[in-house]
């Protein structure tokens, strides 16, 4: 059972990196920078007013994570795309 625990973990890890990766990319498609964060921001879960730790309470944060992870990464693409726009390589 603990090796199976183990693997569900990973599994999980991976799962909210690539939802996190779908979050930029859905952010991007709105084409402005400022209006990709407002994506993320409307999209956010809110928390709840009252947080006891439970798996659940935890849980919301972790998504709350993912899109606060998202708005760093889109902020890196950006980046990204405006050294290669002037003609810049990383």
């Amino acid at each position: 059972m603990l090796e199976e625990f183990r693997e569900w973990q990973l599994a999980t890890k991976d799962s909210i990196d690539k939802w996190t990766d779908k979050l930029v990319k859905e952010a991007l498609k709105q084409g402005e920078v400022g209006k990709a964060e407002d994506w993320l921001r409307k999209n956010k879960p809110t928390p709840s007013g009252d947080f006891h730790a439970t798996t659940s309470e935890q849980f919301n944060t972790i998504v709350q994570t993912m899109f606060e992870d998202a708005k760093r990464e889109l902020h890196k693409e950006v980046r990204k795309l405006r050294f290669k726009q002037n003609g810049d390589e990383e």
